[in-house]
């Protein structure tokens, strides 16, 4: 399962994945990986690799990855990520890195139930129509 430096989200459907590379080397063992050959195993309906400037050049991006470079004061998008419909691989690869970090954060002992407890008391008396 792939594990994201950045994984967010421009709204419900559209996830944007950030993998930070700070080295050649490093940037060069990513390329790798089975989740940058095969779209579908990965994460992130838009990714993008974010460098130092000039660290990797955009003809060295797989297929569809943008590329942003870290200035001191601001990120420069020099690549944006190729537009993609949304797939259901996608999809579930992101429930289940989801699904394992809440399970991670359990372990460490985060109370997930007591903490959203409130939360969850309002929104079901909100659907009731009871004032809260």
């Amino acid at each position: 399962m792939e594990r994201p430096d950045a994984l967010g989200w421009r709204n419900a459907h559209d996830t944007v994945l950030v993998e930070c590379k700070t080295s050649r080397a490093d940037f060069l063992k990513d390329r790798k990986k089975v989740f940058r050959s095969t779209w579908a195993a990965g994460v992130g309906q838009s990714r993008f690799f974010m460098t130092p400037p000039g660290l990797v050049a955009p003809k060295e991006l797989p297929k569809g990855w943008g590329l942003l470079y870290c200035h001191p004061k601001k990120v420069e998008v020099v690549v944006n990520s190729a537009p993609r419909v949304r797939e259901k691989a996608v999809a579930w690869n992101e429930v289940v890195f989801l699904y394992s970090m809440v399970r991670k954060a359990m372990l460490c002992g985060l109370d997930v139930q007591a903490k959203y407890a409130d939360l969850e008391d309002k929104l079901v008396n909100k659907r009731r129509g009871v004032d809260v």
